[in-house]
C-alpha cells in the first residue's frame, strides 16, 4: 500500500488534496515485477498506471494477433 506522501511524489497526484490522496492510497495496488514479467496484455480491461520506480517496456504482441486472425 502507498502512503499519501508517496503518492504526492508523482506529479499527477501532487495537486490532489490530502484527503483525496488518503482515500486513493487505500485503493491503489503496489505491483512489483521481476524483469521479463508481464504487467498487462493488450485487450485486457483498461486501467491507470503510474511507474514510481524502474521502467516499463511497451511491446505490441502482433504475432499472436496474426495467428488468431488466421484461425
Amino acid at each position: 500500500m502507498f502512503t499519501t506522501q508517496e503518492l504526492q511524489q508523482a506529479k499527477i497526484f501532487a495537486y490532489l488534496d490530502e484527503d483525496y490522496r488518503a482515500r486513493l492510497a487505500h485503493t491503489v495496488a503496489d505491483v512489483q515485477l521481476k524483469p521479463g514479467e508481464w504487467f498487462v496484455r493488450e485487450g485486457e480491461p483498461a486501467c491507470f498506471f503510474e511507474d514510481f520506480e524502474g521502467s516499463l517496456r511497451i511491446v505490441l504482441d502482433w504475432l499472436i494477433d496474426r495467428r488468431r486472425d488466421r484461425a
